[in-house]
């Protein structure tokens, strides 16, 4: 019995003193565990370049940037913070954000500058300076034509841009600064091209005219819009008589022949028809297809079959090309959510 006893006792010690063990084992590793995790939030904090605050900032305050050496030393964020980046972007002599400015904060995160979005930018109601680079960067971010493009690539992107409105402006889509100033300022861009357009098409008939025969012209295009803009209102029916009638002594005094108010009768086409007919009717010889005999590649035929037939078999649940090619299209144009938070500068996480 007594050495039951004793047998007993010493089970009883050996398990409190594992337990014992364990606890103290639990103990260390809960502040291990502790110990990591400080240290882990400590190492996603950073002291910003301007000396704004003597304390380290959480990530969040920072914006994300590979620019020189910002990838090693700074783990791959601009070591100045938004609030700092934001009064940078403002120019000290103007008092508001300029091109100059601005390019020097996009060297710093290396995104590029693109002037369409600094003036859509710009032309926002409301904008302040604090609010200007946070919505270029989301603008930026959103759009899947520049959303990969660095600092380096904003020279190339002005010069594409610049030959695209050189296209426009040559094609009649783009408003000028000359046209403004011919046409007068306040107009609608559609009205400036409507009265451009209008007015080279009277012109194209003219061999010789002097200024008055151009103010005349110029006077009968502002006629001719302003009637169009309420000759569908039954309220305004009198004056659109009224500028019918100036029209028409206009017209005469100008000595305006009938071609010259019908542009579906335009040179061009007429042109092209008389060198299909040549071709065909008198050399006999048949026009070439620009796909099966030039080898051209039909670019609408391939986008009707992604955009359309792809999205209809997408829709009713057919799997096959098209439809991996309209998921692939789609997969390339949809702004994630991602997207739009990475330059949400509302929560800084100073607060962390």
């Amino acid at each position: 019995m007594a050495k039951s006893r004793k047998a007993k006792a010493k089970v009883k010690e050996t398990k409190a003193k594992e337990v014992k063990a364990k606890n103290a084992k639990s103990k260390s590793g809960k502040a291990n565990v502790n110990a990591v995790k400080i240290e882990e939030r400590e190492s996603k904090k950073l002291y910003c370049l301007e000396g704004c605050s003597t304390q380290a900032k959480s990530i969040n305050s920072f914006y994300k940037s590979n620019y020189g050496d910002y990838g090693v030393m700074y783990n791959g964020y601009c070591p100045i913070c938004k609030k700092c980046l934001q009064r940078l972007c403002v120019d000290e002599v103007t008092g508001i954000v300029t091109q100059e400015s601005f390019m020097d904060i996009l060297q710093k995160l290396d995104k590029p500058f693109v002037e369409e979005i600094f003036n859509n930018t710009s032309s926002v109601e409301d904008m302040t300076n604090d609010k200007f680079l946070g919505y270029y960067l989301r603008l930026l971010n959103c759009s899947v034509k520049y959303r990969n493009c660095k600092f380096e690539d904003s020279e190339e992107i002005a010069m594409k841009n610049e030959e695209i409105v050189k296209a426009r402006i040559e094609l009649g889509l783009e408003v000028t600064e000359e046209m403004k100033l011919f046409w007068g300022r306040g107009l609608d861009n559609q009205d400036y091209l409507d009265l451009q357009k209008k007015y080279d098409n009277y012109l194209q008939y003219e061999k010789e005219v002097d200024a008055k025969k151009l103010q005349d012209y110029r006077q009968l295009c502002v006629y001719e819009l302003q009637r169009d803009k309420i000759q569908y209102d039954v309220s305004m029916v009198k004056q659109v008589k009224d500028y019918h009638t100036m029209i028409n002594e206009l017209s005469d005094s100008l000595g305006i022949k009938a071609i010259q108010k019908k542009e579906e009768l335009s040179t061009d086409k007429f042109v092209i028809g008389l060198i299909t007919r040549y071709i065909e009717d008198v050399k006999k010889e048949p026009i070439p297809r620009y796909v099966e005999d030039l080898g051209g590649e039909d670019k609408l035929h391939e986008l009707i079959g992604i955009e359309y037939v792809g999205n209809l078999c997408d829709s009713i649940g057919i799997k096959n090309k098209r439809q991996a090619d309209y998921d692939d299209l789609m997969n390339d144009h949809i702004v994630k959510t991602e997207d739009l938070l990475t330059y949400d500068d509302i929560d800084d996480g100073e607060s962390e």
